[in-house]
């Protein structure tokens, strides 16, 4: 996730010095093909750090924890089901955390975000495609600098030890992230 951050400062606007803040309207999901149709799991708004130079993208540095006991599907019995041993486990492991390792611009407007994911208490390296959405000046805030990115990537749930309901519920889903954040 922080990666996109480092993606905005690639692109050709002036850049701000300021640290970084993650928005509360940042998204984390994951889809769930299930019979048929799909089940989104929904995170709530991840926190964390964001080190950044405009001038040395490629140094950026982010931390961001996720939290796994906050999950939901909108339907009751399937939250509980998300969050027991099988899958999430959240009472042994409450939270998810990333770190960003490295940016790859690919484009103005595209990059590739290596990093690791803990899950389960297993971390495994994991890439996001980043797609930025926003980058500029507030609209409703003077003096605020806007960013915000499309990240899309995978994970293998088995590598981290979430096997319940395999192979009826997919071993490797789909991770949508929407970043925003704001500096100033």
């Amino acid at each position: 996730m922080l990666r996109l951050l480092c993606l905005i400062c690639l692109l050709p606007v002036a850049a701000v010095a300021a640290p970084w803040t993650l928005d509360p309207a940042t998204t984390v999901a994951v889809d769930v093909p299930w019979q048929g149709s799909t089940v989104t799991v929904r995170f709530p708004p991840p926190t964390g750090t964001v080190d950044f130079d405009p001038d040395r993208p490629e140094s950026a540095r982010a931390s961001v924890v996720v939290s796994a006991k906050q999950a939901t599907t909108g339907v009751p019995l399937v939250d509980t089901l998300v969050k027991s041993d099988g899958y999430l486990a959240v009472d042994r492991w409450p939270e998810m955390r990333f770190r960003l390792e490295r940016l790859k611009q690919v484009s103005k407007q595209a990059a590739e975000i290596d990093g690791t994911i803990t899950f389960r208490g297993v971390t495994r390296p994991i890439t996001f495609d980043a797609r930025v959405t926003r980058y500029g000046p507030s609209a409703d805030h003077p003096g605020r600098f806007d960013a915000g990115f499309d990240l899309v990537g995978e994970i293998d749930r088995t590598e981290f030890g979430s096997t319940g309901g395999v192979p009826e519920v997919p071993a490797v889903l789909p991770v949508r992230i929407r970043l925003l954040m704001h500096s100033g």
